[in-house]
Parts: structure tokens; C-alpha cells; sequence
């Protein structure tokens, strides 16, 4: 018998034990690994088919390519954990929990256990199983500070189809450019104290139209030096006396307002999906990242879009799964919808139901927050906003981008 058949037999010996005998114990189980079939030395199954345990078995000498071949598989299945035998003493075994987005952790055998055993004996203990979070509250890593920065990202179609007038004052693309400019500016201000800038949060700011194209990506003090200009404009203010008084005021210009081309969405959210998987595994326990994607509707390729969002839902921190807002604007004269529950409202609007189905459900735990920015919501509310004018799609921006993750200008025990 070959050392490395060895190994195996004292593994399935392992599992054959009474404690885990609501599992099925799989040799040589087949794996889909992209295009390709490979097969796992065990595997350990519940009545439903869902795997638990994946074992790689090798003889002395295999490590080195052993534990990557142990991670592949985890990542590949979304097995909760997995055990790594090079040898067939129990205590040369090395067990892993599969945090996910390639992501592990090394426990010892007590750990394996109880999260192997109590996996269906208790529903949180399944949770933790599975997602691999804690039975904590889920978004509630705010507010966010230096040291447990935000993640925002704001996709703005830039399509021929946004040169529609909006309104009576611009076109779609301006007045969505106007409503950013003016969020990144207030986001830039919430993180200033002083003269100092506080790096309380990544930004990043995708136009989507003839290509894909990142206008900012970086940290709150980048986006001083990202200004494409600084433009005067009137504005009114108060006068004191019940009437309104002109005064000059610069505004910021970081977004161009720009119309042309199709509507690429699928290569935005993939950007942007691609981002925050780069984003977790340095700051996997900060509050999870928040898309905002500003349009009309029309993606060239919606089927490659809708995938494309349902990945960074999926795309979570300890704390909870990516948000994703869709706000919808038209010049439909329909009512403007914030955060609805269903689609009676726009249900003649296919366009709008398409991005309602793909925002992302409004997590129970957040509806305080939005009660308290002045939005009412029924359960079953998505992250999405229908028939979006100026002020609407700026009161989400400011919700989605200042109010969930409570980044302001005040000092906070993290800083």
C-alpha cells in the first residue's frame, strides 16, 4: 500500500467515527474546477449533497503543493472547511475554516469540530458555517473611522441614451454629474478636520458609456488632486429677513458630464466587483462596500450585468454583504419611488423592474438608519430608487455614501 493510501484510510477511519455519522463520506470525489474535473481524496457530505469537509491526503514530502490544492478546492465548492493530511498521525493534520474570496484560517481540531458538529443542530451555527461570520449584528461596523475605513463606489452611465433632456434644466448626464460632484464634495468636507484630511474612506467614481473609465480611485485625500476643475456658479442662501440673497460660490468638478456610446454596465459592475475583491481581504471587518449605480436602464448586455451584480452581493466582510443601490432616472412623470418594496409603482416599466431585481435587498438591521434620514420603508425594501429627479438620486447618494456609513466631520473613537 502506498504511504499516501495510508493517510487516506486513517482519514476515512477519522470520519467513520459515531460523532459524525449524519455525513456521507466520499473517496475520490469529483470536483468541477472551471473547465476541468478533478477528484478529492474525501469528502465529507450532508443528505443533501452539500459539502462540509473537503481532505487532501499525501505522503511526507507533499505539503508544498498540497495545502494550495486544498484552498482550490475549498474556493471552488464553497466548502466550509477543510482538512490537510500529509501524514497518517492525527496530530500532523492541519485544519482550515474557508472565510471565502480566497480567504482561510487555521484552527485546531476543538474549532473543526464544533463547527463540523453543531452545523445543523443550531441555525446560527449554521450561518457561521457557511458565510463564515460571527452571530454579531451584521452592519454595524459604523461609524467608520481610520482605522476601519469605508468602501464606496458610484457607477455613472455615460451613454448616448443620458443625453435626454432631464427636466427642464440639463440633460440626464449633467444633472447626474451635478448630484456626484456634489456628494464627493460633501463626502470631502465630512472628512476634513482643519487643514488635515482623515482618510476615512476609498472612493472610487467608474463613468460607463463609449469605455470604462475610472475618474477616482483612491483614498478621501486623492480627490483633491483628482479636481478636474473649479467652477462659479450662483447660489441662493437665506438672507435673514424671510427672502433669499445671490452669492458667488465654487463648486468642485470631479465628474465630467458626458453622453455617448452604449451602455456597457456588465464592464462597470465587473470593475467595481473586481475592486472591492481586492478591497476585503485587507479590511475583511470594516462595514461592506457600497455600489451606487446612477442610469436609465438600458444595458447593452443585462444578462451579463444582472450576474455581474449578484457577484458583489455576494462579496461580503464579517460584517455583512455588499450593498448595491440602482437609482433609475426617467422622464416617465411617474412618481418618484425611493427604497420600495415591490414593484407596483413602475410595474410598466421593464427597465426599472430589471434594476430593481438586481439592487440589493435593504438589510432589516439598517431600516433605523433610513427612518432616521427621512425614508420610509416596508419590509422587503430593495436599495433601489425609481424615477429619480436632482434632488432624489442626491438623497440617496448622501444616504448611501454619508448616512449608512456615518462618515461626518467629528472625531470618533477609531480615528
Amino acid at each position: 500500500m502506498k504511504p499516501e493510501d495510508k493517510v487516506v484510510e486513517e482519514v476515512v477511519a477519522y470520519f467513520s467515527e459515531p460523532k459524525f455519522s449524519k455525513f456521507s463520506i466520499i473517496k475520490e470525489c469529483e470536483i468541477q474546477m472551471g473547465t476541468d474535473n478533478r477528484a478529492a481524496d474525501i469528502v465529507l457530505r450532508e443528505a443533501d449533497g452539500k459539502f462540509v469537509v473537503i481532505a487532501e491526503c499525501k505522503s511526507p514530502g507533499g505539503a508544498n503543493y498540497g495545502i494550495p490544492q486544498l484552498k482550490s478546492y475549498l474556493s471552488a465548492t464553497d466548502t466550509p472547511f477543510g482538512i490537510f493530511a500529509p501524514r497518517i498521525e492525527r496530530d500532523s493534520w492541519v485544519f482550515y475554516e474557508n472565510l471565502r474570496h480566497n480567504r482561510f484560517q487555521q484552527i485546531d481540531l476543538s474549532e473543526f469540530e464544533k463547527g463540523v458538529l453543531l452545523k445543523e443542530e443550531d441555525e446560527m451555527a449554521e450561518n457561521i458555517v457557511l458565510t463564515g461570520t460571527s452571530s454579531k449584528t451584521e452592519y454595524s461596523n459604523v461609524p467608520i473611522g481610520t482605522s476601519n475605513p469605508g468602501c464606496i463606489i458610484i457607477l455613472v452611465d455615460q451613454s448616448f441614451s443620458m443625453s435626454e433632456s432631464f427636466g427642464n434644466d440639463g440633460s440626464k448626464a449633467e444633472r447626474a454629474a451635478l448630484a456626484v460632484n456634489r456628494v464627493l464634495e460633501e463626502l470631502v468636507l465630512a472628512c476634513r478636520e482643519g487643514e488635515e484630511i482623515r482618510e476615512r474612506c476609498h472612493v472610487t467614481v467608474i463613468g460607463y458609456g463609449v469605455s470604462v473609465n475610472s475618474v477616482i480611485d483612491g483614498m478621501i485625500s486623492e480627490l483633491l488632486s483628482a479636481m478636474v476643475e473649479v467652477k462659479k456658479v450662483k447660489k441662493l442662501t437665506p438672507d435673514g429677513a424671510g427672502g433669499l440673497v445671490e452669492y458667488d460660490a465654487e463648486v468642485p468638478i470631479w465628474l465630467e458630464s458626458k453622453a455617448n456610446g452604449s451602455t456597457p454596465m456588465h464592464e462597470a459592475f465587473q470593475r467595481a466587483a473586481d475592486i472591492i475583491e481586492r478591497w476585503i481581504p485587507h479590511r475583511p471587518d470594516s462595514f461592506p462596500p457600497i455600489v451606487i449605480n446612477i442610469t436609465d436602464g438600458a444595458a447593452t448586455r443585462p444578462d451579463l450585468a444582472g450576474d455581474a451584480a449578484r457577484k458583489i452581493m455576494n462579496l461580503r466582510t464579517t460584517d455583512g454583504a455588499s450593498l448595491i443601490f440602482n437609482l433609475h432616472i426617467s422622464n416617465s412623470g411617474n412618481t418618484i419611488t425611493p427604497l420600495p418594496h415591490n414593484t407596483d409603482q413602475f410595474s410598466d416599466q421593464p427597465l426599472a423592474e430589471y434594476l430593481f431585481d438586481i439592487s440589493s435587498a435593504f438589510p432589516p438591521e439598517l431600516f433605523k438608519a433610513a427612518e432616521e434620514a427621512g425614508f420610509s420603508l416596508e419590509p422587503g425594501a430593495r436599495c433601489f430608487g425609481y424615477n429619480m429627479n436632482e434632488e432624489s438620486m442626491i438623497r440617496i447618494l448622501q444616504f448611501g455614501s454619508l448616512g449608512l456609513t456615518q462618515v461626518r466631520a467629528l472625531p470618533f473613537p477609531q480615528d
